[in-house]
């Protein structure tokens, strides 16, 4: 299998379809012989809106009893809305479905309420009273459709009241499958469905339940006879022509077979089960054309089901369409959708490896290495890949080189001895460590492997799907560190794991200069053979050579580069030691003391670089940011102007420029360069700052309109309570000093709840009334910190710190301190080095628990994590 792989592949959010929920319904009635009807109502509604048009719901039920079951729900209690709020959550649900019923002599009562987790929006509530049970399914089926915005299916609709069932005949069968869930005996089940038959013939359900009945017990015969009875009764349903092709398998009747799947697809079009018995079989006989007909209409049909995209873009490949295969397969990455049929993921990987799509092709190499410890077909699969499986680079790629020194553990030790001191080296972390943890790890993970480029993308597969969790746990991590992974932390995770299974591997320090997005960007190089090393970027999910200027690291320069991660002044200290000569770090070094607030050394440091720099737009970028300390925005924008000439899509360049004109006061400006740098952000992988541009756009683009309305107009606005008009309001009447008047505007946009307009209120009140108002002010000050606010924790702080205008606090006053600096503000990081130095020793280690305590419990959400600059527009604060 020869690979050539280089591509780039960009993944986004899936936002087209709508996660819908089924819980179990509560019983009412108090009447045991109605409990089953629990989890029997929510599956016909699973049924029923998974056929319903247009294909837009994702339906969830047996995860949602799961996640009930693993929060401790024993069946039969009321789910809570509380618990019901939980599994929204964890499962990520746009809309849940609970509902209760009351069953007697008289008939059904039922109530559905359908409603928006975490919304204030109203539940839409249906009632249905029935005194037949197939009217309720048919009722329900066609009423719950409409609020979620999909039709429901003629065809199920025609079935269900085509053929009138009596409610014993219903019940009846709801109690046999009861009893077969609960382990009863199959013979029993099997003759009572045939009973229910035998008094009433048409009653489609029971037929279909007596077919599976007689599949799961192995009695072919008597199955295929009554799949054949189904098709004639409801030739409009597609299970009896799907079970009479599973039930023809291994009958050398494979032309009956495809006419009963085909037929299945024809009546539902794109019917998941029959395509997932279809597809693989041809896929496996290169019968592309007719792969690609059939195919083509199930993904048409239903765009969202994964078997048919797969099987589509694999056929497209097989017939040397690669581009409208690659296309396919970057929807299926887009929806991030998982699927545990293992013909689905071997079709992705084929049409993976056919389409040169490397996110692909090492997502799927690596769930099948998962599965391949428990199944056995799966583990000869991969032990094929893996004897054949082989990388190159494009033909258009400069190759990379392993860097000019290598060190081992002994010999790293001892040059860091003699280049550092040892207070230095307690210092030194070294990103490319190999812990134990690490080490068993990629053990695990590559178990049964001996080829280094199947090993190389497993791992990097592993990697990609670990930056992919931390984008949906973002508040834990933030919470943890005090900022989100990026692709240095990325990279050099790769190159620990590699290095842990024996393959030589290391650092690189790219240079981007794309036309989608340029800047600084980190990978790994990998040697997978005695002349290939291969570079591998987990942060986009990309393998294969770069074109861009690289620079590979030796482990020396590598614990430099990172230590120049870092806010610490005797860490990046040590790295200027380490890599004293490299243009990269000279900068970085130079930005870092800018932001250490080691103005004086940062500006003598940038006079030396030599005439060459001028080239680099990191040398105008560190200019602005000394222009931009010292206030002087209308220089700092010069040279953010001269860096963005230079590297055009920067996103780090895009989102100074957005902070410098929110400090000129240009909202308009601001929010246009910030929502570039959010786009460009994603393009490089990077989302650590995601939460605070989307805010931070989001508010400027409020201010920008706000701003350009006369006062008239902003007085109506803010009468009828824009937030965005209070607040330039308020920021107007400060400038003329009607502070009355301001003030008031600025508690009616606090009182909406929104932390900047808390902070804002909370601060101005103080600075204007002082210590008449100081605690009004910290109680508005508490609220915002309470959201995440960083601006509000600093000032809450210092007041609760000083204890000057308010009660002193220690504790409190130290807990607030390390809450900002966690959230990155340098504030409250200086304020933290101070209490440290001055305060209460045990208060401050209560203060320092208190906060740990409180970010590891609490998710501070994606909007709410800002870290604050001025925005004198409308006096309030913005990143």
């Amino acid at each position: 299998m020869l690979l050539l792989l280089g591509c780039l592949t960009g993944i986004t959010a899936d936002t087209n379809r709508v996660r819908v929920g089924l819980f179990p319904f509560a019983n009412l009635s108090g009447d045991d012989k109605f409990e089953a009807w629990r989890k029997v109502l929510p599956r016909r509604l699973e049924s029923g809106l998974a056929d319903a048009t247009p294909p837009r719901l994702k339906i969830y039920l047996g995860k949602v009893l799961l996640e009930l079951t693993n929060n401790a729900w024993d069946g039969r209690q009321a789910i809570s809305s509380e618990l019901a709020g939980k599994v929204a959550r964890e499962l990520r649900l746009d809309k849940i479905v609970v509902g209760s019923f009351n069953c007697n002599e008289a008939g059904w009562e039922v109530q559905v309420r359908i409603e928006d987790p975490g919304a204030d929006s109203r539940a839409r509530v249906l009632d249905f009273k029935e005194t037949s049970t197939q009217n309720l399914l048919a009722a329900l089926e066609e009423k719950v459709c409409e609020p979620l915005g999909v039709k429901p299916s003629a065809a199920r609709l025609q079935i269900l009241r085509k053929h009138p069932v009596s409610n014993e005949a219903m019940d009846r069968v709801v109690a046999l499958a009861q009893m077969e869930e609960s382990g009863g005996s199959k013979e029993e089940v099997i003759n009572g469905l045939r009973t229910v038959l035998a008094s009433e013939p048409d009653y489609v359900s029971a037929r279909v339940a007596l077919v599976r009945s007689l599949m799961q017990a192995n009695r072919t015969e008597e199955g295929l006879t009554e799949a054949r009875k189904l098709v004639e009764q409801a030739p409009e349903m597609c299970w009896g022509h799907f079970s009479v092709a599973v039930l023809l398998r291994g009958r050398e009747m494979d032309d009956q077979r495809d006419q009963a799947l085909q037929e299945a697809l024809k009546v539902h079009p794109g019917c998941p089960s029959a395509a997932r018995l279809l597809f693989p079989e041809w896929a496996g006989q290169g019968r592309w054309e007719d792969l690609k007909r059939v195919a083509a209409k199930a993904h048409e049909a239903l765009p969202h089901e994964t078997v048919s995209t797969a099987a589509l873009a694999a056929a497209l490949a097989g017939q040397g369409e690669q581009e409208a295969a690659w296309q396919l397969l970057q929807e299926i990455g887009a929806r991030d959708e998982e699927d545990d049929d293992v013909a689905v993921h071997s079709l992705l990987f084929s049409a993976a490896v056919a389409t040169r799509c490397s996110s692909m092709l090492s997502r799927e190499l690596l769930w099948l290495q998962r599965c391949a410890g428990t199944n056995e077909w799966v583990r000869k699969v991969v032990t094929s890949i893996d004897e054949s499986f082989f990388l190159a680079p494009a033909a258009d790629n400069s190759p990379t080189s392993p860097p000019a020194r290598r060190f081992s553990p002994q010999e790293l030790q001892h040059e860091l001895a003699r280049r550092l001191t040892p207070e230095e080296i307690a210092l030194v972390e070294n990103p490319l460590v190999v812990t134990d943890e690490i080490a068993a790890q990629a053990r695990t993970l590559t178990s049964g492997l001996t080829n280094p480029a199947t090993k190389a993308v497993v791992l990097l597969a592993q990697v990609i799907e670990e930056r992919v969790q931390t984008g949906r746990q973002q508040a834990t991590n933030l919470a943890k560190t005090g900022r989100l992974p990026v692709c240095h932390q990325y990279a050099s995770r790769l190159v620990s794991l590699a290095r842990s299974v024996g393959l030589s591997s290391w650092l690189v320090h790219a240079e981007l200069a794309d036309e989608k997005v340029s800047g600084y960007h980190d990978r790994a190089a990998i040697r997978l053979g005695d002349d290939l090393v291969m570079q591998f970027d987990p942060s986009l999910g990309a393998l294969g050579l770069p074109r861009d200027k690289f620079r590979i690291l030796d482990d020396v320069q590598a614990i430099a580069h990172h230590l120049l991660q870092e806010d610490d002044l005797p860490k990046v200290r040590i790295a200027r030691k380490l890599d004293p000569d490299d243009p990269w770090s000279r900068v970085q070094f130079i930005l870092r003391l800018i932001n250490l607030d080691q103005v004086e050394e940062a500006e003598r440091l940038w006079n030396a670089l030599e005439p060459a720099y001028t080239n680099r737009w990191d040398y105008h970028f560190s200019r602005a940011g000394l222009e931009a300390k010292r206030h002087r925005y209308r220089s700092a924008l010069e040279w953010l102007t001269r860096a963005d000439t230079l590297s055009r899509n920067n996103p780090e360049v895009q989102y100074h420029l957005g902070r410098v004109y929110a400090a000129l006061d240009d909202t308009g400006k601001s929010a246009e360069h910030l929502e570039k740098a959010l786009k460009l952000g994603a393009a490089l992988g990077e989302l650590s700052r995601r939460a605070e541009l989307e805010l931070a756009v989001k508010f400027s683009r409020g201010v920008a309109q706000a701003g350009r309305m006369t006062e008239e107009d902003l007085r109506n606005r803010a009468t009828a309570g824009d937030l965005h008009a209070q607040m330039v309001l308020a920021g107007k009447l400060l400038d003329r000093r009607e502070k009355d008047e301001a003030l008031k505007w600025l508690l009616a946009a606090a009182k909406q709840g929104d932390a900047l307009a808390q902070e804002n209120h909370g601060r101005i009140l103080y600075e204007l009334k002082g210590s008449s108002a100081a605690t009004e002010a910290v109680e508005w000050l508490r609220k915002s910190a309470l959201q995440g606010h960083s601006a509000a924790d600093y000032l809450l702080a210092k007041l609760l710190y000083a204890g000057v205008d308010v009660p002193k606090n220690e504790v409190e006053a130290s807990m607030w301190a390390h809450v900002g600096s966690a959230a990155g503000d340098d504030k409250c990081r200086w304020l933290v080095k101070e209490m440290q130095l001055l305060m209460d020793a045990t208060a401050f280690a209560e203060g320092k628990k208190r906060a740990e305590a409180m970010l590891a419990v609490k998710e501070r959400s994606d909007e709410k994590q800002t870290n604050p600059s001025a925005c004198s527009g409308c006096k309030c604060r913005i990143s």
